[in-house]
């Protein structure tokens, strides 16, 4: 979808998903792919970027479909956030090739509630996001955002 440098969705492109859903069967599982993360973006002054994509959201949500993941590119990084409710992931993989950011400064958890002036998810159904990118790897606890070093050079004699 295009968020238009976070305005807001067109007709054309609502109506287009609109029509997409209609041809889809109830029950159906969408991935809903994003422009940018805007649910890490819900506190900055006028940022619209989150719901642009819970309107596409409600597209699915009218068509008795769910939305168990919303995926962003953008930034350059990896993180995923799971939404209080228990199925609804919130994933950036931005990396695409590109130089990977730090993800030290994410906070563990986002709070989407209207009455805090942000955008929220499909009428409340999602009241937080709590990170979960980081997952055990040997049984060590190092997380996939962990900084990592790989010296290649000439083999010791």
């Amino acid at each position: 979808m295009d968020a238009q440098l976070d305005d807001t969705v067109d007709q054309p492109q609502k109506d287009y998903f609109d029509q997409i859903a209609e041809c889809m069967e109830k029950d159906s599982r969408v991935i809903l792919c994003g422009p940018e993360p805007g649910w890490l973006y819900t506190l900055q002054q006028s940022s619209k970027s989150f719901g642009v994509v819970d309107n596409i959201a409600w597209s699915a949500a009218r068509h008795h479909m769910k939305v168990p993941i919303v995926l962003s590119g953008d930034t350059h990084y990896y993180s995923r956030y799971a939404g209080d409710d228990g199925v609804t992931q919130f994933i950036t993989s931005g990396g695409g090739g590109a130089f990977l950011h730090g993800t030290h400064w994410l906070k563990d958890k986002v709070e989407l509630e209207e009455k805090l002036g942000n955008a929220y998810w499909l009428g409340g159904r999602v009241k937080s996001l709590k990170r979960r990118s980081k997952v055990p790897i040997d049984g060590q606890g190092l997380s996939p955002s962990a900084p990592l070093a790989v010296l290649i050079g000439p083999p010791r004699p």
